[in-house]
């Protein structure tokens, strides 16, 4: 092996998981040049018959894919650590207990940490995409392939979408399920929240504190830790339901007649209204679950102001009422992650997204005559 291609292979092993991907996606237009090479196909973006315009979308969806799982898992990990940093939780030896933040956190991580989570994901693929093909071959759709090379590569690419789609739906729920789960957690529990950062929590909570005042304001700090975890820790994985969003969509203009004769039998819309509907309901029951966990949070709140009434005034109970009232202030007004308005929140953004790229294909359809 020369000096060359072993500094080349070095290079490539230096790359991280989005840099290969890039890679890959640069050698996209030259693999498939060499298909339509070989292929008595023509062709042509707009005679309206020619299938590799379709194939090629096919190609970027399948692209599309990789790169999503790649970079979706980066940033969920890379949050992951800021949120690790931001409350501390690295920084003690030892854990107190089953309701301790840290055990807590700690749990979920290691769950859904990629050499985990893929011991969940990668069976439900394969089931999803089982079920999808045999909803495919009930109608499959037709393929006005000239020759054999158009044809298995409209076969093959068809196929490989539909397994890479599957991977990264079972990615998304399994997502979303355990982000579910861990708000759960954190509505169950009375968590316990050793060391705060004091510029980034305002003061520590410890558990170890006897004066009464003093537990109320440790319990009205620790409502607001959760309710910012949440939002933290919802914020990426809620735009996860972008991801077959963007697929579904190349899927359906990849299958419009604008380009050859192709057809939309109902199976196929069937597949994609199903995987839609289920991740739908998935994203829009993270955002119930939040408002569940806040609801929670105020009526806490509200628990620890009658406490707090019921003391003889003084400066200290002053204190914890100002508090309090700056903490409630401060879920009330919580706007991140999954706590975003209705109108920001990512379900309903791909929601409209879905319906407008719906409608582009529709006029595709309309001009192509």
């Amino acid at each position: 092996m020369s000096k060359s291609e072993t500094t080349l292979i070095a290079s490539i092993r230096s790359m991280d998981n989005r840099e290969l991907c890039i890679l890959v996606g640069l050698l996209m237009p030259p693999a498939f040049a060499l298909l339509v090479y070989f292929s008595v196909e023509p062709f042509s973006l707009l005679s309206g018959a020619s299938i590799w315009p379709a194939e090629f979308i096919k190609m970027l969806a399948l692209w599309l894919s990789v790169f999503l799982l790649v970079t979706g898992a980066e940033k969920l990990k890379e949050v992951g650590g800021k949120i690790e940093e931001e409350f501390k939780f690295s920084d003690a030896d030892t854990m107190d207990g089953s309701d301790d933040i840290r055990l807590i956190w700690k749990k979920y991580c290691d769950f859904t940490d990629w050499s985990e989570r893929r011991r969940r994901v990668w069976p439900l693929a394969f089931f999803w995409y089982a079920l999808c093909l045999v909803l495919y071959l009930i109608q499959t759709p037709n393929i006005p392939a000239r020759g054999p090379v158009a044809y298995w590569a409209d076969i093959g690419l068809t196929q490989l979408t539909f397994l890479s789609f599957a991977v990264v739906f079972a990615y998304v729920s399994d997502a979303l399920v355990h982000c579910n789960r861990l708000i759960d957690k954190l509505i169950e529990v009375d968590t316990y929240w050793p060391t705060e950062s004091e510029s980034q929590a305002d003061t520590a909570v410890n558990k170890t504190i006897c004066d009464p005042v003093a537990e109320v304001i440790t319990g009205i700090k620790r409502e607001w830790f959760e309710i910012k975890l949440i939002a933290m820790r919802s914020g990426d994985i809620s735009k996860t339901v972008y991801y077959p969003i963007y697929i579904i969509l190349l899927l359906l203009a990849a299958q419009s007649d604008y380009f050859d004769n192709f057809d939309m039998p109902v199976s196929l819309m069937l597949i994609a209204s199903l995987n839609i509907a289920l991740v739908l309901i998935l994203s829009i029951s993270l955002r119930h679950k939040a408002v569940c966990a806040r609801n929670v949070s105020l009526a806490r709140l509200e628990k620890y102001h009658g406490e707090l009434l019921q003391k003889d005034s003084g400066k200290e109970r002053d204190k914890a009422m100002e508090k309090l009232s700056y903490y409630r202030g401060l879920i009330e007004n919580c706007r991140e992650g999954a706590f975003l308005p209705i109108s920001e929140q990512p379900w309903l953004r791909a929601l409209t997204l879905m319906g407008g790229g719906g409608s582009s294909l529709l006029l595709l359809q309309y001009l192509a005559g």
